[in-house]
């Protein structure tokens, strides 16, 4: 019998089996968001960074309610569930300021330069 050590149990256990998890997640967030950016972007109307960082936030949350409808998160009192409204908004904000800084920023000047 093989004696794994407890790094090689971490990193099968737990990164492996996270990693395709954590892209179907980021697929299901970015993949909306962008889709709605794109949408307001032909309407002619440019999203503001607060309305970005709503509706990300809105999607986060969306992705928690799921999430939480197979895992029973809803067990525990209301009141405690807070928690992860925080969560959404302090995530959402660091992942809209992230996309502003390296991708919205740049194409938003790419279009202007070229309208």
């Amino acid at each position: 019998m093989v004696k794994r050590t407890t790094s090689q149990f971490f990193f099968r256990h737990y990164v492996l089996s996270s990693i395709p998890f954590s892209i179907i997640i980021l697929f299901l967030i970015l993949l909306p968001f962008q889709w709605l950016k794109d949408k307001k972007s032909k309407d002619g109307d440019a999203l503001p960074f607060f309305h970005k960082w709503l509706w990300m936030v809105g999607l986060i949350c969306t992705m928690i309610i799921l999430w939480g409808s197979f895992s029973n998160i809803w067990i525990v009192p209301w009141w405690e569930n807070f928690i992860y409204l925080f969560f959404a908004a302090v995530f959402g904000l660091v992942l809209t300021t992230f996309l502003y800084v390296t991708v919205d920023r740049y194409v938003e000047k790419m279009e202007t330069r070229g309208a």
